[in-house]
């Protein structure tokens, strides 16, 4: 592609290519900067979420997970013998001695 500029000599032609160097590093440098600045705070903000999805998530299966077990507790193992006890209310909870009291093994060959 043809220039457009027209030089009246050979020393001209070389500044000027200088010059729009010059010009074009100062340029090239800021816009390189910006550049990696966007691209590093997209690499973060990606982590960040990334992290907070896997926390999120997490506590969310957790939840889950205790409700189940406790609903199933609740459900299956109410009376005596229950394993443990899911505090519900301000109520005292029953202790372990009270459970075992009430937990007896009965043995079939007993006369």
């Amino acid at each position: 592609m043809a220039s457009h500029y027209s030089y009246g000599s050979r020393e001209t032609l070389i500044i000027a290519i200088i010059l729009d160097a010059l010009l074009m590093l100062t340029y090239i440098t800021l816009i390189a900067v910006v550049i990696a600045g966007i691209v590093a705070w997209m690499i973060t903000a990606s982590a960040t979420v990334d992290v907070l999805a896997t926390l999120t998530i997490g506590n969310a299966w957790h939840t889950v997970t205790c409700l189940m077990i406790d609903s199933m507790t609740q459900r299956y193992a109410t009376g005596p013998g229950q394993i443990f006890y899911t505090q519900t209310s301000s109520a005292q909870t029953p202790t372990g001695s009270i459970v075992i009291k009430y937990n007896r093994h009965v043995d079939t060959n007993d006369g």
